[in-house]
């Protein structure tokens, strides 16, 4: 999640100018914030630059000054949870240069500059979390991951009609839009060419529409935190494998009284219309130091088409 970091010091030229050295220990001594013993920083993103009480500065090097001070968004995790995760990278024996938070990699592959000048929200509704990223003036402002996903959706189906996941997921993809059209009917679906299982849509309505309603009141709930309610001229920005869901866009516009499209990332040959591969290709293009390589290269597309095939 993220907290609100702060941080000062003294400029250290001669001539009073703001060097990055100064910029570089700032930010650091902003980092200097009280965790949980559980939690470790992941990063602190700087908001605005305050020079001898001038705030809301960016590009500060070079003035002139006495103090130099930042106010930014620290981002943190549970220190087991990254050991997991790193655990689990090495133990396949590959090396990590660098750690980056999942909405971050998101938004570096759906939103444009312009979209964080104006101010955007990004939603990225992945299969068991819901990553929020919120930028203004080219700034992260809000931060946060949900303990929810499509995942629960596909669960509250199966429960609802009373079958087991993988019956209730092709449910969920064959006849998802019936969810935002109050669709009231029995339907069928194949199952193998002897056995066809026989559903109350209305039932699937009901467990389907209650969770995505619930994800967008939480995605509200954070937009409150920072007064961005219904306020972000960007609107929302929706991506990850839950955002293929039919007519969640125009729920999304409904419920959050937001503009909102869904994001997909066009930098990528071959990738240009799946939101499911957005944090991924965020890593790819905020760990390369070749993007354009990276970008045309057929053999990255075949990896991730082919892996889209194992995701269920």
């Amino acid at each position: 999640g993220g907290k609100e970091a702060y941080g000062a010091v003294a400029i250290s030229r001669a001539d009073q100018k703001v060097s990055q050295e100064d910029i570089e220990r700032v930010i650091e001594e902003a980092k200097n914030i009280n965790l949980p013993i559980n939690q470790e920083l992941l990063d602190m993103f700087p908001r605005e630059f305050i020079v001898d009480g001038e705030a809301g500065l960016t590009d500060i090097e070079g003035i002139k000054g006495i103090k130099l001070e930042v106010k930014g968004l620290a981002v943190s995790a549970f220190s087991l949870y990254i050991k997991k995760l790193m655990d689990a990278v090495t133990s396949a024996d590959l090396s990590i240069e660098e750690v980056f938070i999942s909405p971050i990699a998101a938004a570096r592959a759906v939103l444009s500059p312009r979209q964080k000048e104006l101010g955007v929200a990004m939603v990225d509704i992945g299969a068991e979390t819901t990553g929020i990223a919120v930028f203004e003036e080219k700034r992260l402002i809000h931060l946060a991951v949900l303990p929810v996903g499509s995942a629960n959706i596909t669960r509250d189906i199966a429960v609802a009609l009373q079958t087991d996941i993988d019956i209730a997921e092709e449910i969920k993809k064959k006849f998802g839009s019936f969810i935002f059209k109050n669709k009231r009917k029995k339907e069928k679906i194949k199952l193998s060419e002897e056995e066809v299982f026989e559903f109350d849509s209305q039932r699937m309505v009901k467990a389907g529409k209650a969770r995505a309603l619930e994800i967008l009141r939480l995605v509200e709930k954070e937009l409150k935190k920072i007064n961005k309610q219904k306020t972000l001229p960007a609107g929302i920005v929706l991506t990850g494998g839950g955002s293929n869901l039919v007519g969640l866009v125009d729920f999304c516009k409904n419920q959050l009284e937001l503009p909102v499209r869904k994001g997909v990332c066009k930098e990528f040959v071959g990738l240009e219309n799946d939101p499911s591969f957005s944090v991924v290709l965020g890593l790819a293009l905020l760990g390369s130091t070749d993007i354009e390589a990276v970008k045309t290269n057929s053999i990255f597309a075949s990896i991730l088409n082919f892996l889209k095939k194992l995701t269920p």
